[in-house]
């Protein structure tokens, strides 16, 4: 069966994602910042839909809570891999070069994600197969790693 993505229902959770993310690391870029209270902030979500399976499940309260857990996936990410360099760069900082340290996910990865879990297409249930082209370079790697964190949250094994 052909699935319908709604390319608006889309960029809805694309915007709410963007806008966790960035509040998420506003709160906790800073390195006095708690990571066990941002780690336990995205396990409540997840938690609170235990358990989901592939073929039920997949409400559209699940589907909108989808871009907080993936915007405090990535948000740990960023702040684990370039949080202490922009920390000291930002100190001294006065031309903004300490925001290009911090790695973020590029848009396509998101855009990808959240249609893998049906974000783009409210009226399913489950968690309809796809099959996602991405181009050389476009980060696979970050795709599935960040999909794999996401499952496991929700209960996946």
């Amino acid at each position: 069966k052909d699935l319908k993505i709604e390319r608006d229902q889309l960029l809805k959770s694309f915007q709410a994602f963007d806008a966790m993310y960035k509040k998420l690391l506003g709160e906790y870029l800073d390195p006095e910042a708690d990571m066990n209270a941002l780690l336990q902030k995205i396990t409540n979500i997840a938690d609170s839909f235990k358990p989901l399976g592939c073929d039920s499940g997949w409400s559209k309260e699940v589907k909108g809570q989808i871009p907080n857990i993936l915007a405090g996936v990535f948000a740990v990410f960023t702040i684990r891999k370039s949080g202490e360099s922009y920390n000291r760069l930002s100190n001294s900082d006065t031309s903004g070069m300490s925001t290009k340290m911090l790695m973020k996910p590029h848009n396509t990865q998101v855009l990808t994600l959240l249609s893998l879990f049906g974000c783009g297409s409210p009226s399913s249930q489950s968690l309809d197969s796809q099959l996602m082209q991405i181009r050389t370079g476009e980060g696979k790697s970050m795709i599935l790693g960040a999909a794999a964190v996401v499952l496991a949250l929700l209960g996946f094994k």
